[in-house]
């Protein structure tokens, strides 16, 4: 395919990035912590300032070239989860209400600056991601004074949030965004949960007991609703370029292999079913690229995407998941090895099958979005055909006296 130079500088950009930090990131792995080192460079590098802009259009491509790279340089998938989370969802909320609010403009600050990490807390145990929607944390009135109360699960970058995102239901059952302090009484942070998937993107639990809000600290839409809708839009679109970049790089490796290996005298890539198998994840990649720059040239051109984003999440993970498979299957042994990361891109896509909502969530949003798309059409029986259903009727009731 071909892109802008400014897609491709940016691209080129991270993925240097990437690469000077894979060693880093793959011990990160391994040991399940945050990259805090590459987190702070992505700061210095302008990726989360972006986001904060008034060009939708240049913050959503520079993301996704970003994203792409970066995956494609570091070899880890999971990683891009947190910097979306934080960059590509909380910040641009924050730049809404920045020029209003002292308070919002600091938080905004050292979020772009990369000095600071905000968990974006939506999920709850009760309705997983399936219902994001319906919040049971509360923001209450007592004696003139906001309470929160509730728990979030499975949150990412929740066990090293400077900010928390909370989404919580008021006394109007509108749903707002509420900026909480970790430090905060009140506030209890669990420990890492222990997840197979994302580990450089460690996730873990919020609860929130009796927590005393400052109002600067509400964000209230005009539907708060739309508005979270919008920011899961925004990652589950974006999400799908770092899987671009890994996918590219699984390729790369697999062609090295094939070109590099012999059986019998006779290179792998000679036989034509390791073609058959390095073509069909080429194929793959060249289809998800296709889903994804298309969906986000609609998202840019300001169209809603809210069946296409959740037609492209799902699939995007699959393609991920079944590409990191047929890379492990051509590189044989060396695909089991560590160093190899294709397990690591299994396990990764599997979790992105399940985080931000699963495949059966997506597809109640797409079935939703479905009937409104084609509520104008209809099915209309003209009475010549009529005889048809008659003959029916009349054929079930012969059969049934023959019974």
């Amino acid at each position: 395919m071909i892109f802008s130079d400014q897609y491709q500088r940016v691209v080129k950009e991270y993925s240097k990035i990437g690469e000077d930090h894979k060693q880093y990131m793959f011990d990160c792995f391994r040991n399940h912590e945050f990259p805090l080192v590459l987190w702070r460079k992505l700061g210095k590098s302008g990726l989360f300032k972006v986001a904060a802009g008034n060009d939708k259009e240049h913050a959503l491509r520079y993301m996704a070239a970003a994203y792409e790279g970066l995956a494609y340089g570091s070899g880890d998938l999971a990683f891009c989860i947190a910097p979306i989370c934080h960059g590509a969802m909380a910040v641009p909320i924050l730049a809404q209400f920045a020029k209003d609010r002292k308070i919002v403009k600091k938080y905004l600050d050292q979020a772009t600056s990369g000095a600071s990490v905000i968990s974006f807390a939506v999920t709850e145990s009760s309705s997983g991601g399936t219902d994001a929607f319906r919040s049971d944390c509360r923001l209450s009135s007592y004696n003139g004074t906001k309470i929160l109360n509730g728990k979030k699960w499975h949150i990412t970058s929740a066990p090293h949030a400077d900010l928390i995102m909370c989404w919580a239901t008021d006394d109007y059952d509108s749903l707002v965004a509420v900026l909480v302090d970790p430090k905060q009484k009140g506030v209890t942070i669990g420990d890492k949960l222990p997840c197979a998937a994302a580990r450089t993107s460690p996730v873990g639990t919020i609860e929130f007991k009796n927590v005393e809000i400052s109002p600067d600290c509400i964000l209230r839409f005009k539907s708060g609703k739309r508005a979270l809708t919008d920011a899961l839009i925004g990652e589950r679109v974006i999400c799908t370029f770092s899987g671009i970049g890994c996918i590219k790089q699984m390729i790369e490796k697999c062609v090295y292999f094939l070109r590099n290996r012999k059986v019998q005298g006779v290179k792998l890539e000679r036989h034509q079913y390791m073609q058959y198998r390095i073509t069909k994840m080429q194929y793959a990649l060249t289809t998800l690229e296709a889903l994804s720059h298309g969906t986000l040239n609609l998202q840019c051109a300001g169209n809603n995407v809210d069946l296409e984003s959740s037609v492209l999440k799902p699939t995007a993970a699959n393609t991920i998941f079944d590409c990191a498979r047929e890379a492990g299957q051509i590189c044989a042994t060396y695909g089991l090895q560590e160093e190899s990361q294709f397990y690591s891109a299994l396990l990764d896509a599997w979790g992105a099958m399940v985080g931000g909502g699963t495949e059966e969530a997506h597809r109640m949003i797409v079935w939703n979005k479905m009937k409104k798309r084609y509520s104008g059409r209809s099915l209309n029986i003209s009475s010549d055909n009529i005889h048809i259903w008659e003959e029916s009727e009349d054929l079930l009731k012969e059969i049934k006296n023959a019974v």
